[in-house]
């Protein structure tokens, strides 16, 4: 579980800090984030939109909302107990997280941002890499894990099971 904790928290921690160019400077998601919440994610509506053909400052709002959910979701599994929870709001997380990623770079192409678009998708290259390992370590230990309940099962076979049911059967 260490793995997956630091694991976690790395993938997190490079996506709060993606580079964004806002204004004459550049700023992190995470600062996007964080002014939202204390805004109230009163974003004008006319500099907030979730079309894919909007330009590249129009689209962080929806990129701070996506990646604080994303945070929020890949950080609850520390607190759970439940192995099936934990992977489904693990990988929830990360959906949500690469939307937000996709939905800042998607305008990569474009050449009307300035290479903003492409100076994100750079800094977020150890994001990708890391929340990658992430999914490929959940799925290889949820698949390890089934396998090694389906050989126990297999183990106890249905000798075992027929003993089951007759211990349980209660006789009057």
């Amino acid at each position: 579980m260490k793995k997956f904790r630091s694991l976690t928290i790395w993938t997190v921690v490079l996506n709060f800090f993606i580079l964004i160019g806002a204004g004459h400077g550049l700023a992190s998601i995470g600062l996007i984030e964080v002014w939202g919440i204390f805004n109230k994610f009163e974003f004008n509506a006319e500099y907030f939109s979730f079309s894919l053909t909007s330009s590249y400052e129009d689209s962080f709002g929806p990129v701070a909302i996506l990646s604080l959910t994303g945070q929020i979701f890949l950080l609850l599994p520390l607190f759970l107990k439940k192995d099936s929870a934990i992977i489904w709001t693990r990988f929830a997380g990360l959906v949500f997280l690469w939307a937000g990623f996709y939905y800042l770079t998607h305008n990569i192409f474009n050449n009307s941002d300035s290479g903003l678009s492409q100076l994100s998708f750079y800094t977020g290259i150890p994001f990708l890499m890391v929340s990658i390992r992430l999914a490929y370590k959940t799925v290889r230990r949820d698949k390890a894990k089934t396998s090694i309940d389906l050989k126990n099962d297999r183990k106890s076979g249905p000798v075992a099971n027929e003993k089951l049911k007759s211990s349980t059967i209660r006789h009057t």
